[in-house]
């Protein structure tokens, strides 16, 4: 926060510390040092200002970084105090900086004006918390008073608070400040410089719940496995429903049936299909799974509301070669299949890579509206796995992969608006000269990085009951909380299986950025499977990863793993 005109700088409490007056007295410190817990942010009052000689250091030691922290005598929360705490977050969002943990200390001078009722205690608190937003944490430690019942009063709203707010984390210090009076200042409110020594380490330990994902001890069910093991065979991309123009939006918690008979060959346990969404009525998400199941706890494609979205799918089918698709909002839906996996010995065999970029028009060169690009690959192929990202576009439109050499089909592989940055799997034919083409509707940056290709030798597909293998919002798959930047996250393995076929989905990042798959063990590749907003509800995609697999973000967000099937030998 810029200091206000006239004012001087009278002392630093630390190497990086600024001390300004003007009439008051606000510390500032600036550390851009980026670490792995991610960022923090410190706003308080004359209190705060106390532990300013330690807090920094203590919290870069446990990995946080950047720190921002600022503390003025007289804060208090509301934006028209002239050191109001909402007023720095607002000063702060403007200079781009918006983490997604903070230490709030305040509440000694609040008391003053609503200390005589806990109602307006909790309505100063939830202030403060509306102010920051949703989805980011908030560590506030109860204070100390000379006046009892304001003490008392501002103690219990912040409990208060906590107990219908979960972002809200309550460090209870004047519990235990009671019982070190060596701790005291001497005035009731203030401390000794032991007391703020041991107030730094009390709000530092509050924090390492919030730091990063933990492991948890957790039980994933085995996931049941459908049919035999089954090799590919492609079809040619044909758009099967499209309820724009037939049938009728899917409404709300209600079941479509896609039958796939006549498209993909008889005995077929799977299926490669692209599922697209428009003018969803609200945020929501589709399952897919074998018709005649009960639907599953697991997500293929997250959509916003109002957004056209599309996400690839491996789909299980049942006997009669059908799957269903179940919606959480109305919504229009659209089906496209490119392949199926049958018993038959006949078909290709997937070989898992490294992921491996192919293209990146942002230094080849942006495609036109209309512009089909041709990508050549490694090695021949009857087939590969890519992952189509567009970005920087300046309308909406759509990618279309297809075989080069046929004509481009009626159908999308991702769809994006102006300015978004989109990713989707797909599964695209290859020409006999080893290449694949990718059609731009507008003008837009393409991104393709290789997963995998089909060929004579390699794994079978083993079609299962979509499960889900890992939720660090629920401690499922053994981590529990929201992953620090690039944390590595390992999967659960899955018996006799070589690679995974997954859909995963980051939930809130903190930041824009992008989410990865890779075989734990190597480095991160120079890919992405998942690209995100910041503070996006939910981004989805389909992804395909050799065992063991691991997963790791950008940004600070939970992730959400769903097994749709995984290849075997």
């Amino acid at each position: 926060m810029a200091a206000l005109a006239g004012a001087s700088v009278v002392a630093a409490s630390a190497a990086s510390a600024v001390v300004r007056c003007y009439g008051a007295c606000v510390a500032e410190v600036i550390d851009n040092t980026a670490r792995p817990a991610g960022a923090i942010g410190l706003i308080g009052d004359s209190v705060l200002m106390g532990v300013d000689p330690w807090i920094a250091g203590d919290l870069a030691a446990v990995g946080w970084g950047p720190i921002h922290y600022w503390a003025g005598t007289g804060t208090r929360v509301p934006a028209d105090n002239p050191l109001g705490a909402s007023t720095v977050v607002r000063q702060w969002r403007g200079q781009g900086f918006d983490p997604a943990v903070w230490i709030i200390g305040v509440g000694a001078d609040d008391v003053g004006f609503v200390g005589s009722s806990v109602a307006a205690s909790e309505a100063e608190v939830d202030l403060m918390l509306d102010e920051i937003g949703p989805d980011r944490d908030v560590v506030m430690a109860t204070i100390q008073h000379y006046n009892p019942v304001w003490e008392a009063n501002w103690n219990q709203a912040l409990r208060n608070v906590a107990a219908r707010r979960t972002q809200l984390h309550v460090v209870e210090w004047q519990a235990e400040a009671d019982q070190h009076p060596s701790w005291w200042g001497g005035d009731g409110v203030h401390l000794s410089p032991t007391g703020y020594r041991a107030r730094s380490q009390v709000l530092t330990q509050a924090t390492l719940s919030l730091r990063a994902a933990d492991r948890v001890e957790s039980t994933v069910p085995a996931p049941a496995a459908i049919g035999a093991p089954a090799t590919f065979v492609p079809v040619a991309t044909t758009r099967v429903i499209d309820t724009r123009r037939a049938g009728g939006r899917l409404g709300r918690g209600q079941d479509l049936a896609v039958d796939l008979t006549g498209l993909v060959p008889a005995g077929a346990t799977a299926a490669t299909v692209n599922l697209t969404v428009d003018a969803p009525a609200g945020d929501g998400y589709l399952s897919a799974y074998p018709c005649g199941q009960a639907p599953p706890l697991t997500s293929t494609l997250n959509y916003r509301a109002g957004r056209p979205r599309g996400a690839a799918a491996t789909v299980a089918l049942d006997g009669g070669r059908r799957f269903c698709v179940r919606t959480l909002a109305d919504t229009d839906v659209i089906v496209d299949v490119s392949g199926a996996y049958t018993p038959a010995a006949d078909g290709a065999r997937f070989a898992p890579t490294v992921p491996t970029r192919l293209l990146d028009t942002r230094t080849a060169g942006t495609m036109a509206a209309g512009h089909v690009a041709v990508v050549r690959l490694p090695s021949a192929a009857a087939a590969v796995v890519v992952n189509l990202t567009a970005t920087n576009a300046d309308t909406a439109g759509y990618l279309t992969a297809f075989r080069c050499g046929d004509p481009a089909p009626l159908a999308s592989n991702v769809n994006y608006g102006p300015g978004e940055t989109v990713a989707n799997l797909a599964v695209v034919p290859a020409a006999a000269d080893g290449t694949v083409c990718v059609l731009a509707s507008s003008r837009t940056d393409v991104v393709v990085d290789l997963l995998g290709t089909y060929g004579a030798n390699g794994l079978r597909y083993q079609a299962a009951t979509p499960t889900r293998i890992l939720d660090t919002r629920a401690g499922t798959g053994g981590w529990s909380g929201r992953p620090a930047p690039f944390q590595v996250l390992d999967l659960p393995g899955v018996p006799g299986a070589a690679a995974l076929s997954v859909t995963v989905t980051s939930v809130a990042p903190d930041g824009a950025g992008f989410t990865t798959l890779y075989p734990c063990g190597g480095d991160r590749p120079l890919a992405s499977n998942v690209n995100y907003a910041s503070w996006a509800p939910a981004t989805a995609n389909a992804a395909v990863v050799a065992e063991p697999a691991c997963v790791t973000a950008q940004a600070r967000a939970h992730e959400v793993v769903d097994l749709a099937g995984w290849w075997t030998n």
